[in-house]
């Protein structure tokens, strides 16, 4: 099927609000231009649980708290950028599993909690700043 130049750029743009539109940042924008007064978001902070090869969670930190991949680390800035102005912050243990391995030296097993830190944050409408704006 052929495609006009026009059309390959409105599919591309259409793609590339989609995919921002997926963000913290692009789904702050589309709740303050719908007018919302609120915008609530969770977001994945960190990762626990692994044990090593020998059963322990490990001396290494790195092994115990595990930062999700994720771009900019001011996600709470780029919403606060959109309109909003962060109002309460929450953060909870969810489990999501657990590793158990037999111990080495002794009878028994190790146990190590699988589950993430997550962020509850809600913002509300900055009205100073769509007033700004509006100027």
């Amino acid at each position: 099927m052929f495609r006009s130049d026009e059309e390959k750029a409105q599919r591309a743009a259409d793609k590339e609000r989609k995919a921002f539109e997926a963000t913290p940042q692009g789904q702050a924008r589309v709740a303050f231009q719908r007018g919302d007064g609120y915008f609530e978001i969770e977001l994945d902070l960190r990762r626990t649980g692994n044990l090593n090869s020998h059963g322990g969670t490990g001396s290494d930190p790195r092994d115990f708290w595990n930062r999700p991949q994720s771009g900019r680390m001011d996600t709470l800035s780029l919403i606060e950028s959109e309109g909003w102005r962060l109002s309460q912050a929450n953060h909870i243990f969810v489990q999501t599993g657990e590793d158990s391995r037999d111990k080495w030296t002794a009878s028994g097993q190790r146990v190590a909690i699988k589950g993430k830190i997550v962020g509850i944050y809600l913002f509300s409408r900055d009205e100073k700043r769509v007033a700004q704006q509006a100027m």
